[in-house]
């Protein structure tokens, strides 16, 4: 989904300023799918905090939502460290059991261009060469839906 916010040429929206916002930042806030509630509360709270009206947001879903069924079935390269239910047995590599499913998407595709950097940046960038978009977003999808730690 992309949204956008017809804009005035001094960057104002159009419509009636703070009205206008807030009623992008309550179309916004409307998505509801797991994959997207963090991003829309997020973009929401831009629109309508302390910050000025963005001239322009564009704002895209992930275009394959992810299937944890198929990401379980594509976890066996991430058990090894961490974990088999997404709880990491070494205490160096972070849990994703119950991780926000578009920050894990977000991380690996960083982590496969060589953008992510980090103390496991260069074990990362090597794993997440081998996946495509689709088992990006399966895995996360999968991890997600696991149970955080207590």
């Amino acid at each position: 989904m992309i949204m956008h916010v017809p804009v005035f040429a001094r960057g104002r929206p159009a419509g009636r300023g703070p009205e206008r916002c807030t009623a992008a930042a309550a179309d916004i806030a409307r998505l509801t799918s797991r994959a997207t509630r963090g991003v829309a509360s997020l973009a929401a709270n831009l629109l309508v905090g302390t910050l000025p009206c963005v001239a322009l947001l564009a704002f895209t879903a992930p275009a394959h939502a992810g299937d944890p069924v198929a990401g379980l079935g594509k976890s066996a390269i991430c058990a090894s460290c961490h974990g088999p239910l997404g709880l990491s047995p070494v205490p160096t590599y972070p849990n994703l059991a119950g991780q926000n499913q578009l920050y894990l998407e977000y991380a690996l595709r960083l982590y496969r261009s060589g953008e992510r950097r980090g103390d496991q940046a260069g074990m990362m960038y090597t794993v997440a060469q081998a996946l495509s978009d689709t088992d990006i977003a399966d895995l996360s999808a999968y991890y997600a839906a696991l149970p955080r730690p207590d």
